[in-house]
């Protein structure tokens, strides 16, 4: 039931304004914004009534390979919803799609549009503990948190790391050893 369309090459270069690889062309929706809220996302979990939730809060990352990197990464960790801060990097760009091995289409996620607040809010409403990935001092081994049943995975962006209000709302800091 989806409609397939053969173009030349250069047709397709035309249509995409750029070189496309393989001589493959999608075309997509982007879900509604109603549906990429923190509302949206509460709603969302408090509907499946798990005991166990994790959530991938990302801060900050602006390269659209790392986006696509820390998406896949959390489909092979079966997390359940991923918040993006607001000014994080857009999962449905060509090259997160592409480097998310296309989950970035189908994960469930959010934009947060007040952050920290909106860890804080998720913390409370959701009773889900904030762990902070951050290279500190103070920071624990990852190895020694065990596996939290309710938690947000804060990871920060490629230079800046996490920001100190996401810090400050953590209820643990760790680090992975290197």
């Amino acid at each position: 039931s989806v409609p397939v369309l053969v173009a030349s090459d250069s047709d397709l270069a035309d249509i995409a304004g750029f070189r496309v690889h393989r001589g493959v062309l999608a075309l997509g929706r982007r879900p509604p914004e109603r549906d990429l809220t923190v509302d949206a996302m509460v709603a969302r979990v408090r509907g499946t009534g798990s005991e166990r939730v994790t959530v991938l809060a990302i801060e900050g990352v602006n390269n659209a390979d790392n986006i696509g990197l820390l998406l896949r990464t959390a489909a092979a960790f079966g997390v359940d919803e991923v918040l993006l801060s607001p000014d994080a990097h857009d999962p449905l760009y060509r090259r997160a799609i592409r480097v998310s091995a296309g989950y970035a289409v189908g994960c469930r996620w959010a934009r947060s549009t007040n952050w920290p607040a909106d860890l804080l809010r998720l913390k409370a409403e959701l009773d889900l503990r904030i762990v902070v990935a951050e290279d500190r001092p103070g920071a624990l081994a990852v190895s020694t948190l065990g596996c939290p049943q309710r938690m947000i995975l804060v990871v920060g962006a490629e230079f800046a790391g996490v920001s100190e209000g996401a810090i400050r709302a953590a209820d643990a800091l760790v680090s992975v050893p290197m």
